[in-house]
């Protein structure tokens, strides 16, 4: 489903002649179908929404290096590109429903998991796999655990 979105959207581009949408979708599909090659065999929804993901991370890395390098054109071009990755990507939790997801999570586990970063995050990743950033959700995590 998604993948007929983001064609569409191509499609649209094209008739707009919109030269940036249009190459960011052409990424896209070039990514996912490089993955799918990767693979051996077609992708899932999940796993377009993790390709998609790791494209809009790196544009988001990018657009930091390029404005602390004081490139704030670069910046700009790479923010325009992370705005059409992520209309494709299930909006972000904010830190508050991310600390309430991994204290939900934390609850649930026996007492011996509890302070288990690995066994939290097993439980954890099922439940915000593509709406939050694993950077964010480590931080949370971590200070969660030293709070114990």
């Amino acid at each position: 489903m998604l993948l007929s979105t983001i064609d569409e959207k191509l499609v649209a581009a094209m008739r707009e002649k919109n030269e940036t949408m249009l190459s960011v979708l052409r990424m896209l599909k070039t990514a996912v179908k490089n993955k799918m090659i990767e693979k051996g065999s077609e992708l899932g929804e999940s796993e377009v929404l993790d390709v998609l993901g790791k494209e809009a991370k790196k544009r988001k890395e990018s657009a930091t290096v390029y404005r602390n390098n004081n490139r704030d054109d670069l910046a700009q071009e790479e923010e325009k590109e992370y705005d059409i990755i992520a209309s494709f990507l299930p909006e972000q939790m904010n830190e508050e429903t991310i600390k309430a997801t991994i204290l939900e999570v934390i609850a649930s586990l026996s007492e011996e998991d509890k302070g288990k970063t690995g066994s939290i995050m097993r439980e954890l990743m099922p439940k915000i796999k593509g709406k939050a950033d694993g950077s964010v959700v480590n931080r949370i995590l971590g200070e969660i655990l030293s709070q114990k």
